[in-house]
């Protein structure tokens, strides 16, 4: 079985477009698109269409923390569409300027990785993840932020939704779209809806499941006016995101350490402060 191959998009690249990498003909199933700097900014403004080539890629953004953007202004439907069986996508900011515009949509296994989803307020949804998986993403500014299509399930693991028109996450059925580990706070109407929810957070009411707290207090992020979902320090002793059990991904969206003592992870896609490391009694009673 031959070794993936690796193509390279950005500055001095192979490819100045993601679009063009993905169109080759030497790009087949199984390779890794490396997006280095480049585009306007580092921001590459153009629909990644990964559904119409048929291949199974990884889509990798190569500089740290998020910072390359994919940018769609207007068009509708998606920035990137990821729905070909086991597409990978990591470490991208991917915002949508236009009305009626969702960020991604990934389905059939795909998975969507260390993402921050950027709205206009106008979208109407981030991701359609049908049997699809989205691990450590922030979405906020949309209508909605996560969302599963009815009847495939898909996951949601240590996400945070905030700042968005409507919904943080909506499931489409309490039975088959779970959000484990989430943080949602400050969204319009609900935190979750029609999710079924299991070690999450939520601002409101409507994380009802397994492990879940309710009530989160949007001024415990470092600043949510800011779009810093960071959990603050001076709120950790007191802060209910926090849950007993292993946390499902060992790093975090910035690739720090999730604490692993005592079985307790903070719910959400950062952990947060910068060592994993515990006041005296700070654990006590949440065994």
């Amino acid at each position: 079985m031959a070794a993936p191959v690796i193509h390279t998009v950005g500055t001095g690249m192979s490819y100045a477009t993601i679009s063009a990498a993905i169109a080759a003909a030497g790009t087949v199933s199984g390779d890794a698109i490396e997006v280095y700097a480049g585009g306007v900014g580092n921001v590459y403004a153009e629909y990644v269409d990964m559904q119409t080539s048929g291949k199974n890629l990884q889509l990798l953004g190569m500089v740290p923390n998020r910072g390359i953007t994919i940018q769609r202004n207007a068009g509708g439907g998606y920035v990137v569409r990821a729905e070909t069986r086991q597409c990978f996508v990591s470490n991208f900011v991917i915002q949508g300027l236009g009305a009626n515009m969702a960020g991604v949509y990934t389905v059939y296994s795909g998975t969507l990785f260390n993402c921050e989803l950027v709205g206009p307020g106008t979208g109407t949804g981030v991701v359609g993840g049908a049997y699809g998986r989205i691990i450590n993403c922030i979405a906020r500014g949309w209508d909605g932020g996560f969302q599963c299509n009815v009847g495939s399930p898909g996951q949601f693991w240590h996400c945070t939704s905030c700042h968005n028109v409507s919904y943080g996450f909506n499931g489409n059925g309490v039975g088959s779209n779970t959000a484990y580990g989430c943080l949602a706070a400050g969204n319009g109407v609900n935190d979750y809806r029609n999710t079924n929810t299991q070690w999450c957070v939520s601002g409101d009411a409507s994380a009802a499941g397994i492990g879940c707290v309710t009530g989160f207090n949007t001024a415990d992020f470092v600043d949510y006016a800011g779009n810093d979902f960071r959990i603050s320090q001076a709120a950790r002793l007191t802060t209910l995101a926090r849950l007993p059990g292993y946390p499902l991904v060992p790093t975090d969206i910035t690739g720090r350490r999730r604490p692993t003592r005592e079985h307790v992870f903070f719910a959400g896609a950062y952990h947060c402060f910068e060592q994993p490391t515990w006041g005296v009694g700070e654990l006590s009673g949440i065994h």
